[in-house]
């Protein structure tokens, strides 16, 4: 447990507060330990699980008297269910990979609340949610928005939580978010024209022009993506691949630019074939935007959204 010389530091860093002063940081924070969420190297699976146990639980715990000493009903839930997630997570006997991603789904879905809480109080603009799909519509005043971004979850994931990693990175770019989601555990040819009927009909309703439509694809959804793309039914601006690349027709890819990140210790889509399918597509057009990121795990890759959100709106 943390001793009380480290509570005001822990209470400093975050400064919970009505005005969710702090709150971003601790989103970030929580953000970082998923990306770090190395699945396939056990030793780094059993340091996280201490870091849950020593670090994570106990903070919460903090925060939540905070919060509830405020009398924020909302964040003090908030806190309760990030403690039971984190705390879940440090005492699992994790046995495989289906294991770490459920674990690593509750604590995300958890964090989901956090990122709730502080766009209801930080931003501006509006999130509907219709199933298991999630669409955000930034204000279009004192400026337009900018354009629509369609952003395709990994395996197992729901568009639902998967906007929220967007979402304040495009709010500050004034750009709308469609997070569609697949019928099944994966994305399967089938879920494509709903996607493409959804996106023209956002398109319409709200003033957002197709021909500016930009796409990303996470892990599973990055193949997604890169089929999605290939059908040219929606005249895709940009597209981005985000730890998932397989080998494709390139000859049916639209020539858009591309902006390719992966990670060097990615189990699941080795780094060898991401580098070559990079060359093979420079080899065939100049727009070709590409970031490795040393010993990073099959993840989000959080360090690298800001960087590539500016791309899209350049």
């Amino acid at each position: 447990m943390l001793t009380a010389t480290v509570q005001p530091r822990i209470a400093s860093r975050f400064r919970v507060t009505k005005n969710a002063e702090g709150l971003g940081q601790l989103a970030q924070d929580i953000d970082d330990f998923l990306f770090r969420l190395a699945f396939h190297n056990p030793k780094k699976m059993a340091a996280l699980q201490i870091e849950a146990h020593e670090k994570w639980v106990p903070t919460l715990r903090i925060l939540e008297k905070h919060a509830d000493s405020l009398l924020d009903a909302d964040l003090v839930r908030v806190f309760v269910e990030l403690q039971e997630a984190m705390t879940v997570f440090s005492q699992y006997a994790i046995r495989g990979f289906e294991d770490v991603v459920r674990l690593k789904l509750q604590v995300d879905a958890a964090n989901v609340l956090l990122k709730k809480t502080i766009f209801a109080r930080e931003y501006k603009g509006e999130i509907f949610e219709e199933g298991d799909e999630a669409f955000y519509l930034p204000p279009d005043k004192p400026k337009p928005r900018q354009a629509m971004l369609v952003v395709l979850h990994g395996a197992f994931m729901k568009g639902r939580n998967f906007i929220w990693k967007w979402v304040f990175a495009a709010a500050r770019r004034r750009l709308a978010v469609y997070a569609p989601s697949s019928h099944g555990a994966t994305w399967a040819a089938e879920d494509f024209e709903p996607v493409e009927l959804m996106i023209e009909k956002l398109g319409e309703n709200y003033g957002l022009p197709k021909e500016e439509t930009l796409l990303a694809g996470l892990s599973d959804g990055a193949i997604a993506a890169t089929l999605l793309g290939c059908r040219k039914r929606v005249p895709f601006r940009k597209l981005a691949l985000l730890a998932g690349t397989k080998p494709f027709d390139m000859e049916a890819m639209p020539r858009i630019p591309l902006y390719i990140v992966h990670g060097t210790a990615d189990p699941i889509f080795p780094i060898g074939p991401a580098r070559e399918t990079v060359e093979k597509l420079r080899a065939r057009t100049k727009g070709i935007t590409y970031r490795e990121l040393a010993d990073a795990p099959h993840s989000f890759p959080y360090p690298e959204i800001d960087p590539l959100m500016d791309w899209f709106v350049t």
